[in-house]
């Protein structure tokens, strides 16, 4: 995933400081890195018109295990993520449920 960034031009790899650290996988722009989580902010701001991009991308993350990162960024008097999802299309919940499901399914098949 890191090397097909890199190809696309997102990212770069970085020497380590430290001799004996392996490089690392850094983004050409550091904007680009945070714009994810500004878009998801956004969403999940109350005071703010619901983005259903932003929606998807923050319900996605949350289906993937990256709930806890989120919560990091949301605002205190946020809008919940059921409530940003809930006005999605019938579609795009079953997209975010579908994923869910496979990761789910993903980490018992890991467990067992």
């Amino acid at each position: 995933m890191a090397w097909r960034l890199g190809q696309s031009g997102y990212v770069t790899r970085s020497g380590g400081r430290v001799p004996w650290r392996p490089e690392r996988w850094i983004p050409v722009d550091p904007d680009w890195a945070f714009s994810p989580l500004l878009r998801v902010r956004a969403a999940l701001d109350a005071t703010r018109p619901l983005a259903a991009s932003g929606a998807v991308l923050a319900g996605l993350a949350t289906a993937c295990g990256l709930g806890f990162r989120l919560a990091q960024y949301a605002t205190p008097a946020g809008r919940p993520l059921d409530e940003a999802v809930a006005q999605l299309t019938r579609g795009l919940q079953e997209l975010i449920a579908q994923t869910q499901a496979a990761v789910d399914s993903a980490l018992l098949a890991h467990r067992a």
